[in-house]
């Protein structure tokens, strides 16, 4: 029985292969024939025609034959409306078959059957016949254009010129991307070309929409039905004042700001608030709102103060319909997130929920991930997450200090002390961050900075354009540029490095010419050891900016209500003893010669040898032996092991003149006599040291009216971190202190070769808490030392700001009364913890105003 049935089968595809053959070659001879069916329609019927049409499409190539069909909504970019009369070309060409119920439905051209007809030469025209549009050109044998159509048409006839030669090229290209070109001879007996149907075939094809009043948008698809939407920007932009998606990348354009105060640079952002009740996003500029309740209330209808709306629509409470936030996308590193406020205590759950609620009413979609930057929900498992330093190790560039200046780019590989020598006039380019530098017109580093080192700290004292600059095609250009004179400038988002002229260059030299011209004030009469209780801020000319400051501070710590603790033991040698020694070890003659010689104030390098022989002067000359049986009688009697001897000069930590990192501080044995006499002459040498010797020589400070007083007190054994609090928010308008805090002992001031600390904004209000402060991330410690988490606890960084918070309102009041302005008044605290009997103990080290 099986048998029968195979023989049946067999039979049955033996004739159907047959048949198939007979009509394939039959339509193949039909499509030849292409007059004789117009000629059979105009006999019976057009519907015969149709009829043949079809039969031979299908006997040409029934198995590969498919129809694909893209429907396509055409949208406004911003308001997502549909677009009125758009229309869809393909080729160059409109192509728009049907558009129902707002789309366009374009059927895609199928190369394999409709390419064919042909083309006829006569004596004066060539007669041009497809079933689609085709462009007809005719060239000589060594490719000259000879004449053809400028458009693509089915039908149409061509005028010839008069020929030179017999033969010519002629070239078919038809609208749906295939083509063929032939060899014609004018005196051949058959002068016409039969271009037959071939299997070509593009898996994809462009499309473009257009409609007037917008921008053009051409579209890269594959074949197969497609259902799409496109949105088309306006061709006349404009900003408007708030979207409730973001289609496209014009929406966002058109609502962004720059974060021109951030920690992030190339920073763009928009605000938004999501409406719980409504289930509706807006996301908004900050011209029109500068803030989330000045748009609820414009808005939103929000009846409430701003006072109540921080209260209900930033912290978890029954009253809270409203979630505030900001999108943000960072250039530099490609990525996009939003971010809470930092004293936003929403929940884990709701901000999953936020997340996706933004990606479905923005382009950017599931790539928008969300980055913490507070205390808050620092336990939360999300999906989608980003750290901040993953933000910022994508940074290529990063204003350390804003400015414009003019100088010669001078390429540094090295910042030893005995080869980095740059010249005022510099604009110096570092591959490592040096302790301190020299004054000069510019600093750029290729590697990353921290905002309170000493090197910015200075750059910001002298009004230095300084910035972080990485990117390959930079390096690329500054070498190119090395040794010239440029015009540098830095703003919060870029910079600019470009040629620049010698006649714009020295004016702007003359217009930044510091002037101070008096000496300054120092006193000698006090020739015994001094201690801060007999001090305050009016003692700077006897014992120095540092000591006196230390002295308020001490002061302020001693009083009832102020828990702040200061390092035990203080002391202090006044400027009567550095002034004897320098008279004695004859380091004061080499001044003086010093300061007559036209070499020593012309050329550095000599300066520098000369600075040298006066601090060895200093250091080789015997200390005093009155003065160091004085300190002997404190740190032998003393509790503490080791001791800190401190430089305080009148050039140093006073007002108009910070003098960060000038000078130089050592430690010293508490029991050993040649340690620290070593430690005391040391701290007096490095009031010569070359960088500090051009700083006070940049702000015209008469070196001869320099002294240098020592600050001492026990040092830290057992610290468990260390850092430096200014009392002023230096990323955005709200109250905050700023501060770079760091494992153990690794520098924030000097930090390690790329090495970062935690960078924190607290804030001085909350809403979430009753601790009075709101913390905020911007960045993490990359220092590993075997630990999770932050450096300080949210505790620790709370109890800094109550101590940040008592010394400014001391120093402000007490200190310094007068200063008109308190939000920006600004000190610059050092600090360090300590872990003392099992408790971590905060202790102030420095206090000195932030110029």
């Amino acid at each position: 029985m099986f048998s029968y049935y195979l023989i049946g089968f067999t039979s049955l595809l033996l004739v159907g292969s047959f048949c198939w053959f007979f009509l394939n070659q039959f339509s193949k001879y039909l499509v030849g024939k292409k007059d004789v069916i117009r000629h059979l329609c105009k006999v019976f019927d057009i519907k015969l025609f149709i009829s043949v049409k079809i039969f031979l499409i299908l006997c040409v190539n029934p198995f590969n034959l498919q129809a694909y069909t893209v429907s396509v909504r055409v949208k406004d970019a911003f308001s997502g409306e549909f677009v009125r009369a758009p229309k869809l070309y393909f080729n160059g060409n409109c192509y728009l078959q049907s558009q129902s119920q707002n789309s366009i439905v374009f059927n895609v051209p199928d190369n394999d059957s409709l390419f064919y007809g042909s083309v006829k030469f006569d004596d004066n025209k060539l007669d041009v016949n497809f079933e689609c549009p085709v462009k007809v050109r005719a060239y000589t044998l060594d490719g000259r254009t000879l004449f053809g159509q400028n458009s693509y048409v089915c039908n149409s006839s061509i005028g010839v010129p008069e020929l030179h030669g017999a033969t010519f090229l002629v070239s078919v290209q038809s609208v749906i991307g295939a083509g063929k070109t032939f060899l014609l001879n004018k005196n051949q007996p058959s002068k016409s070309i039969i271009v037959e149907p071939e299997k070509i075939r593009s898996e994809s094809f462009k499309i473009e929409l257009a409609a007037e009043g917008y921008l053009s948008v051409t579209l890269n698809l594959k074949r197969g039905p497609e259902n799409i939407d496109v949105f088309l920007n306006p061709v006349e932009p404009f900003a408007p004042n708030f979207l409730n998606h973001l289609y496209t990348d014009a929406g966002f354009n058109a609502i962004k700001s720059t974060n021109t105060i951030s920690n992030i640079n190339a920073l763009e952002s928009v605000k938004l608030i999501y409406n719980v009740k409504t289930d509706s996003v807006y996301f908004f500029h900050r011209a029109f709102a500068s803030s989330h309740y000045e748009f609820a209330k414009k808005i939103l209808n929000y009846t409430g103060n701003e006072t109540d709306f921080s209260m209900t629509q930033y912290v978890n409470n029954p009253n809270r319909y409203l979630w505030p936030a900001t999108l943000n996308y960072s250039k530099s590193a490609n990525l996009w997130f939003f971010e809470l406020y930092p004293f936003d205590n929403l929940d884990c759950t709701s901000i999953e929920k936020l997340n996706r609620i933004i990606a479905k009413h923005c382009f950017a979609g599931n790539s928008i991930a969300f980055c913490n930057t507070s205390s808050f929900n620092s336990n939360c498992k999300l999906q989608n997450e980003v750290s901040l330093n993953s933000l910022f190790s994508g940074q290529d560039f990063n204003a350390m200090n804003c400015g414009i200046s003019y100088g010669y780019v001078r390429i540094c590989e090295s910042v030893n002390p005995n080869v980095f020598l740059p010249n005022r006039r510099d604009i110096v380019v570092l591959d490592a961050i040096p302790d301190g530098i020299p004054v000069v017109a510019g600093v750029i580093t290729t590697v990353p900075q921290t905002p309170l080192s000493h090197l910015n700290v200075l750059c910001h004292n002298r009004s230095t354009p300084n910035a972080m600059i990485r990117s390959e095609a930079f390096i690329q250009k500054i070498k190119s540029l090395d040794g010239h004179l440029v015009k540098f400038e830095v703003t919060c988002d870029s910079f600019r490095l470009e040629p620049a002229s010698i006649s714009d260059a020295m004016l702007f030299w003359d217009s930044v010419n510091i002037k101070i011209n008096k000496p300054l004030d120092y006193d000698l009469s006090f020739n015994q050891l001094l201690f801060p209780n007999s001090l305050d801020i009016n003692s700077v000319s006897s014992v120095g900016g540092k000591a006196a400051n230390f002295a308020c501070l001490y002061h302020l710590a001693k009083q009832s209500n102020v828990q702040i603790s200061t390092p035990e033991n203080p002391f202090v040698i006044p400027f009567y003893f550095y002034a004897a020694h320098f008279k004695a070890s004859g380091a004061y003659n080499l001044l003086q010669d010093a300061l007559k010689d036209s070499l020593f104030l012309l050329n550095i390098n000599y300066r520098s040898v000369v600075l040298e022989h006066i601090r060895s002067a200093i250091v080789d000359f015997p200390l005093d032996k009155s003065l160091l049986d004085s300190v002997l009688s404190i740190t032998f009697t003393s509790e503490f092991s080791k001791y800190k001897f401190r430089s305080s000069t009148n050039a140093e930590d006073i007002k108009g003149f910070n003098g960060a990192g000038l000078y130089d501080s050592f430690g010293a044995s508490a029991n050993d006599p040649a340690d620290i006499q070593q430690a005391i002459k040391c701290v007096w040498a490095s009031l010569w040291n070359l960088s500090a010797y051009e700083e006070r020589s940049y702000f015209n400070i008469d070196q001869r009216s320099v002294f240098m007083g020592v600050l001492a007190h026990r040092s830290f054994d057992n610290e468990v971190a260390n850092g430096v609090m200014i009392t002023k928010n230096l990323y955005n308008e709200n109250h905050a202190f700023t501060i770079n805090v760091q494992f153990g002992e690794a520098s924030v001031v000097k930090p390690p070769h790329g090495i970062i600390p935690d960078q924190v904004l607290v804030y001085t209000a909350s809403f979430a808490n009753n601790s009075g402060f709101t913390i905020q991330y911007l960045l993490h410690s990359n220092l590993l030392r075997n630990r999770a988490g932050n450096v300080l606890s949210d505790s620790l960084l709370t109890e800094l700001g109550r101590i940040g918070m008592a010394i400014k309102n001391y120093y402000f009041f007490t200190v310094y009364p007068g200063s008109s302005d308190f939000a920006n008044f600004a000190l610059d605290i050092e600090f360090k913890v300590e872990v003392m009997n099992g408790h971590h103990e905060i202790y102030i080290k420095q206090v000195r105003t932030y110029n």
